[in-house]
């Protein structure tokens, strides 16, 4: 099965061609508030280096959230037009389940980070042993006062250039939920 995986939520653009347990295409691009610009040239630059069409995905997977305001409309638009458009399964996953995905292989309890505005952050916790995934903290909004105290305890993983990112695993782990009405989906949009 081939999917078409998306996030904006962050500071990064994420896009990925996945089949089965391969990745035929990905980029990761930083952007400032431009992501808009660039994510359906990304998805077609993509398509074409792998000569496919919009069709050819089984599958569409969006990062829900939390993050940017707009971020979070712009993937999540961008991924219910096409999986109604084509009739495609929409599924979606927590953007800090994304940011965490390369430590899933590694035992440990992470504290996944993704910076907002006026000195907040959004964060979950996750423990994973054994390459089980158990979700200790759903995702919420915390100042960054109370995420630096939550450092002490937990490994902090930010959303930085260099950060690596493995959304084959969030696909093994199931970190991720099938939308059964793509009409009604909303952005996770957290506050205090």
């Amino acid at each position: 099965m081939r999917k078409l995986f998306i996030d904006t939520s962050t500071d990064f653009l994420f896009v990925f061609f996945i089949e089965d347990d391969s990745i035929l295409f990905y980029k990761i691009q930083e952007g400032k508030n431009n992501h808009s610009e660039h994510l359906m040239e990304i998805i077609k630059e993509g398509l074409l280096k792998r000569s496919m069409k919009m069709q050819d995905f089984d599958q569409i997977y969006v990062g829900i959230g939390p993050g940017s305001y707009t971020g979070l409309r712009l993937s999540l638009t961008v991924a219910k037009m096409i999986a109604w458009t084509l009739q495609k399964d929409l599924f979606t996953f927590s953007s800090l389940d994304l940011v965490a995905s390369s430590f899933i292989l590694q035992d440990g309890t992470y504290m996944p980070r993704i910076k907002a505005k006026k000195g907040y952050s959004y964060v979950n916790v996750i423990n994973v042993q054994n390459q089980k995934v158990t979700v200790i903290e759903e995702d919420v909004f915390l100042s960054n006062d109370e995420v630096d105290r939550l450092q002490n305890t937990y490994k902090s993983i930010t959303c930085d250039p260099g950060q690596t990112v493995n959304p084959v695993l969030l696909l093994k782990h199931c970190l991720y939920e099938k939308v059964e009405d793509v009409y009604a989906v909303v952005p996770r949009y957290l506050r205090g």
